[in-house]
């Protein structure tokens, strides 16, 4: 059995080995059609486009993307070709809550008693209005598609009525509410000036031409953005207009990746009825920090320093050359360092395990 995996996907050679198969990496964005001749598994990330042009003439029979969306890929097509698909839903959701957290206190805002929108409420939308409940925040959210007892369900418009507007919608095209451009241009000046406008979810989910354009005419929003448009040939044209702008990372902590690989392979060794000898990985550090005093705010510039991010992928998107933009692009991905989760850190503080620490 011959298995090709997207280079940044870790940990994957040894979680394969009771397979005994042969396991080759390729840079995602570049897997070609001829690289599939032989090959039986192709395990992605959201980066490789999974459709006829890819698949098509190949004995792939099992698709796994290490991602909590599918939008890259055609089901469609994969089903009608007898091709095997399994994503990872919620592997990196509490990276994106951590994520999400960072990014509203690196701009000094104090989520308790601020009301918060919520667009989509699957596992890291649900996770993020959660959190942000513990700790004190107003959260409704809109999901045509969730019926919860636990967020209050609101309308679109109400949504995007709210101080803070946290976008975790997946991409999708067809069906009845499909999310592409669902934040176009009449729905962003629907947003009420000063509001905060962040997008961890999809880039496509908003018009970031209309977008552009009112913050052109206004730059009245404080934009919070990790995700693009077009990526990564992205109109870096908006970058200065937001506070805190990133290549695509918030749910890159190495244990969401684990959680990523891990999951994919699971339901791997489940379509060949094989026995998992590695259903756990324990690679994360766990810290103590029960006898440190620090506030939320503290820890968050501690652990994660965002605002070192943002000034990062700033750089990597400097170049007048479009085409060198976007290889920098996949490299400020493929070079990200390794950030951790809160919940690896242990604590009595009662903030921070609101936040989503561990406590003692």
């Amino acid at each position: 059995m011959k298995i090709l995996a997207d280079e940044n996907m870790p940990y994957v050679e040894h979680l394969l080995t009771p397979l005994n198969a042969t396991v080759e990496f390729k840079a995602g964005r570049n897997i070609s059609n001829n690289d599939l001749q032989n090959t039986d598994v192709l395990l992605v990330r959201s980066v490789t486009n999974v459709n006829a042009q890819l698949l098509k003439n190949t004995p792939v029979k099992f698709v796994g993307t290490a991602t909590i969306g599918v939008d890259h890929i055609d089901l469609d097509y994969c089903k009608q070709n007898n091709i095997k698909v399994v994503s990872s839903p919620g592997c990196n959701a509490d990276a994106v809550a951590d994520y999400v957290i960072c990014a509203l206190l690196s701009q000094n805002v104090d989520i308790q008693n601020k009301n918060v929108g919520v667009l989509g409420l699957g596992n890291v939308g649900t996770k993020v209005a959660k959190r942000l409940l513990s700790l004190g925040a107003n959260v409704i959210g809109f999901d045509p598609f969730k019926n919860t007892h636990d967020i209050t369900l609101a309308s679109l418009r109400d949504v995007l009525a709210q101080d803070i507007i946290c976008c975790h919608a997946p991409k999708t095209l067809t069906g009845e509410f499909p999310t592409f451009h669902m934040l176009g241009e009449d729905q962003i000046n629907q947003i009420k000036p000063n509001s905060i406008l962040l997008n961890a979810g999809r880039g496509e989910v908003i018009d970031q031409s209309a977008l552009l354009e009112r913050m052109q005419q206004k730059n009245d929003l404080t934009l919070l953005m990790d995700v693009w448009e077009n990526e990564p040939s992205i109109n870096v044209d908006l970058i200065p207009f937001c506070k805190i702008s990133t290549g695509h990372i918030a749910g890159y902590s190495q244990r969401g990746k684990v959680n990523g690989s891990s999951m994919v392979i699971q339901a791997l060794f489940d379509f060949l009825n094989k026995q998992n000898e590695f259903k756990t990985l324990d690679v994360l550090q766990q810290k103590d920090i029960s006898n440190q005093n620090v506030d939320l705010k503290t820890f968050c510039q501690n652990m994660y320093n965002i605002k070192q991010d943002d000034q990062n992928f700033r750089t990597s998107q400097a170049s007048k050359d479009s085409a060198k933009r976007a290889v920098m692009f996949d490299q400020y991905r493929k070079t990200y360092p390794t950030r951790d989760e809160f919940i690896q850190y242990h604590t009595k503080n009662t903030q921070l395990i609101k936040a989503g620490l561990t406590k003692v």
